[in-house]
């Protein structure tokens, strides 16, 4: 159920505090859950035609995941888990002008649990440039070419 009124077709934000500051939480709609849940099948369309892709997103859910990892089964991933203190996120969506301030303090505890901390690599930005991440990241890619987070998933009983 959705707070503060009716169902939006795609995105509803919803600002709100807590003790660590503002909140912006983001309830999809109807028409959200339509497009991100075509968004596995259209990542395995791209990829079985030659795509190499990076796929930015943040998931709350194993039914998203799982999405994820049976379409690209035929297929390597890197399953990489990009990390960051609260306090430098919050800064960083100031500093951005182009965030809702509050995401970040939203997500806190709902992204990196359970299955979903099931990650090949896990790489903390709190310090580190952009640059850096990809430079780890590629290291960790060239010196591990079988990668093995959704092999993990398909292994977890469910």
């Amino acid at each position: 159920m959705i707070p503060f009124g009716k169902q939006e077709p795609y995105l509803k934000f919803i600002p709100s505090q807590n003790e660590r500051g503002p909140t912006m939480h983001v309830d999809a709609g109807l028409e959200a859950k339509k497009l991100f849940g075509a968004m596995p099948r259209f990542a395995e369309m791209l990829a079985t035609e030659g795509n190499n892709l990076i796929i930015d997103e943040v998931l709350f859910d194993e039914a998203s995941l799982k999405a994820y990892a049976e379409n690209l089964k035929h297929h390597t991933v890197y399953y990489i888990g990009i990390f960051c203190d609260l306090k430098v996120m919050q800064e960083r969506e100031v500093l951005r002008r182009d965030r809702c301030i509050g995401l970040s303090n939203d997500q806190e505890g709902r992204v990196h649990q359970g299955t979903l901390n099931l990650y090949d690599i896990k790489v903390d930005t709190t310090s580190i440039s952009p640059f850096e991440a990809a430079r780890l990241i590629l290291k960790f890619i060239n010196d591990n070419p079988v990668p093995k987070a959704f092999q993990k998933l398909k292994n977890k009983a469910y």
